[in-house]
């Protein structure tokens, strides 16, 4: 299975961001930076603290559900359940860090 995010073009997977925005491209900006920057703290809390990291889950909610990964929202319930394996911490890391990717290539792409 194909876990990557695609990297060029508008993707489909960010076309509700457009929803969100309600059409407005400087807010659309804003929300690609915050998902960023949720992404990224997720991604340092999992060396953390169970709590820690189970507040930045639950942060990461509406984040995951914008971004439209299952597999992403999938690894982070089992990791907030603690349900681990180096391989799903990994697969975690990796899928964060595409769509951390993809989103500043969204941002770079409808930049206006």
């Amino acid at each position: 299975m194909n876990t990557s995010i695609p990297s060029t073009g508008t993707h489909k997977r960010f076309g509700q961001l457009d929803l969100y925005a309600d059409g407005d491209p400087d807010f659309r900006q804003v929300l690609i930076n915050l998902m960023i920057n949720n992404l990224a703290e997720l991604r340092r809390s999992i060396t953390m603290e169970l709590a820690v990291f189970r507040k930045a889950c639950h942060k990461m909610k509406t984040t995951l559900a914008m971004l439209g990964s299952r597999e992403l929202s999938d690894i982070v319930e089992e990791l907030n359940h603690r349900i681990e394996g180096q391989d799903r911490i990994d697969t975690f890391d990796k899928l964060c860090g595409d769509s951390i990717k993809s989103l500043w290539e969204e941002k770079n792409n409808n930049a206006c």
